[in-house]
């Protein structure tokens, strides 16, 4: 499946988020969360930065129809210009859809990152992974398009 994708590579600080570390705690292991959006939009702030934010989260699947599908994706615990890579897989056969996007360098920790995907699409379920540093993160992600 051959899909047009907008990538924002530039993080963002997650301000007032629960990403927030306080001095002396133990390195956090790496992490990231995931979350399909009807579109990500960029929130600017006072100070000048700005935030990804979600705009219409999906809770009961995605139609396969929709023109485009936003991904948030926050990671956590990852250093500073370092890279991870989002696997875009078929959840019932394994294979993926698509090249693996690599995303980096890594500037924010915490960040976030806005990914659009173009459809139609067809009906399948997606199942998103994130290697960091060769190895696959336990977090695993599916996501159906109705």
């Amino acid at each position: 499946m051959k899909r047009l994708v907008l990538l924002t590579a530039v993080c963002a600080v997650a301000v007032g988020s629960g990403f927030a570390a306080t001095a002396g705690t133990a390195p956090l292991a790496p992490s990231v969360s995931l979350v399909a959006c009807q579109n990500v939009v960029k929130v600017p702030l006072q100070s000048g930065g700005f935030y990804f934010k979600c705009v219409g989260p999906y809770t009961l699947g995605i139609p396969h129809t929709v023109k485009k599908v936003g991904f948030l994706l926050g990671n956590k615990g990852m250093a500073k210009g370092s890279s991870m890579t989002m696997n875009l897989l078929d959840a019932a056969s394994g294979r993926p859809v698509a090249r693996p996007l690599v995303l980096g360098p890594i500037q924010f920790d915490p960040g976030l990152w806005n990914i659009t995907f173009f459809g139609p699409f067809p009906k399948f379920t997606m199942k998103i992974t994130i290697t960091y540093q060769g190895k696959t993160l336990p977090q695993q992600f599916l996501f159906r398009f109705t």
